[in-house]
């Protein structure tokens, strides 16, 4: 049961509706190049080469030098109770860091070869971090949960895309076919349960699993630890949910510009943002009423940082740089 849309606002341009046909008001256009300077803290980290932009709206710079910064590309994965985790990319190794004090400490490497995929997401205690990779041969993808000393807990190959959808202290929620809970502290390699489903996402603090129905590809929230038919469907791709659990944020497509923002409970379409070009694959909610992405410049090669409110009002916390530069907490 797909859920229904409102109305049209757009930011930064002035446009009369068409005769007969009445403004919309929940939906915006994102123009990135225009958007309005707002120097206020954005509510969630930011990283922009080595300068780390706190969600306070303090700023410190970390421990490389400009040059090594850039050659590293930098990017941040979040904030742990002892620093910040940061990964970087050299010749064919990504090495990820924990930052603290204005020293950095190396945790862990992770070489591949070319076509290998790596991504890393930190847990919601922020205490540990799963590595993802591909590698040629194999039939699926590893996944590694590592401490904030580097040490690997565990590590599993898993038969389906192996996507990391959720991580918690003790539970990982893996891969958008065949998707499964991975009790990672149960024994060495820890347990796996499938869930006999396709899920497009998950969020382990909310018990919620984005279901993806075969026959449609359209995906809608039931519980994660007894899943069933979801009462409502719509295209989503990554979905996220919203810090108090009540709102959930997704692409309709996986390159498509429209970013939907829908009530968990009963798919209502609170808002849409229309962002043509997006530097950074998913945004990121700061409250329960805000989001940050990282959009693009398209041609012209330069991205900012957007923070976007549910009312449709979005403003950048920065200028226009180089593509490349910038980073939002992994996910």
């Amino acid at each position: 049961m797909a859920a229904s849309v409102a109305s049209t606002v757009i930011v930064g341009v002035f446009a009369a509706p068409a005769l007969g046909v009445a403004a919309a008001p929940d939906s915006t256009v994102v123009k990135v190049r225009s958007l309005p300077m707002r120097h206020r803290a954005p509510d969630v980290p930011w990283l922009a080469g080595r300068v780390l932009h706190k969600a306070d709206g303090g700023a410190t710079r970390l421990p490389w030098g400009k040059s090594a910064a850039l050659q590293h590309s930098l990017r941040l994965i979040g904030r742990t109770p002892r620093g910040w985790l940061v990964k970087g990319f050299s010749g064919d190794t990504w090495t990820v860091w924990l930052v603290s004090r204005g020293k950095r400490t190396l945790l862990s490497t992770h070489s591949v070869s070319e076509g290998d995929v790596v991504g890393f997401r930190l847990a919601e205690d922020g205490q540990h971090y799963a590595a993802r990779a591909y590698t040629d041969g194999e039939d699926g993808q590893f996944v590694g949960i590592f401490d904030l000393t580097g040490h690997r807990l565990a590590s599993r190959l898993f038969d389906s895309d192996g996507k990391v959808l959720d991580l918690s202290g003790s539970q990982a929620v893996i891969g958008t076919t065949d998707t499964v809970i991975w009790d990672y502290e149960d024994g060495p390699d820890g347990t796996v349960t499938d869930l006999g489903v396709n899920a497009a996402g998950a969020d382990l603090g909310h018990d919620l699993l984005f279901v993806t129905d075969p026959g449609t590809g359209e995906s809608g929230p039931t519980s994660l630890s007894m899943p069933a038919t979801p009462s409502w469907t719509a295209a989503m791709v990554d979905p996220r949910v919203s810090p108090d659990g009540t709102n959930v944020l997704a692409r309709t497509q996986s390159r498509g510009p429209d970013l939907v923002v829908r009530a968990v409970a009963t798919g209502l379409v609170r808002h849409t943002f229309q962002v043509r070009w997006m530097a950074y694959p998913t945004p990121v909610w700061g409250t329960p009423r805000a989001f940050v992405l990282i959009g693009a410049n398209g041609a012209a090669s330069r991205e900012r940082v957007v923070r976007c409110r549910l009312n449709g009002r979005c403003a950048a916390p920065s200028a226009l740089v180089p593509e490349g530069r910038l980073s939002i907490p992994a996910t």
